[in-house]
């Protein structure tokens, strides 16, 4: 018996002529979040079926045209969390708007949800954790690392 309660996955290569059935894990719902109109990335997450049978589950919506999100709200009556599972695909592909867009939904969710966790693949290749230094002013980076300190998120180890 799997003790793994949720599964995180980026990078999935998902696409909709793919059917669930080929990527099922038995005691587990698949919820998915294929890239659209592009190969590569996407971004899917699997619920044991353990959760599922003491808290309600509700995706919550949002949608960056370069950028896969996949935004769930796990919760019973004491308790919910909220999760955001990210592809920022490298700097080439997702445009600043792009950035911009998820910032404030990240800055948004910080503020609005009591147990938030984010995760997932931010193609920041310049930035070493723990942050010891900033990268040059005025990138997507920079914006990143503000969020990060401004918002009191951190990086679990």
């Amino acid at each position: 018996k799997s003790k793994l309660l949720t599964i995180f996955l980026t990078e999935t290569w998902l696409a909709n002529k793919i059917s669930d059935s080929l990527v099922d894990l038995p005691g587990y719902n698949l919820i998915r979040s294929d890239r659209l109109n592009k190969v590569k990335g996407g971004v899917c997450t699997y619920i044991s079926n353990r959760i599922l049978q003491e808290f309600s589950l509700a995706r919550l919506p949002f949608s960056c045209d370069n950028i896969d999100t996949l935004i769930l709200k796990i919760a019973n009556k004491d308790i919910s969390f909220t999760f955001m599972c990210i592809y920022r695909p490298p700097a080439n592909d997702s445009s600043l708007d792009d950035n911009k867009k998820l910032f404030e939904k990240m800055d948004h969710l910080s503020q609005t949800c009591e147990n938030l966790v984010i995760l997932g693949d931010f193609n920041f290749p310049s930035l070493k954790w723990p942050l010891a230094s900033f990268p040059e002013p005025h990138n997507s980076e920079t914006h990143f690392c503000d969020l990060l300190l401004n918002s009191n998120l951190s990086q679990l180890h």
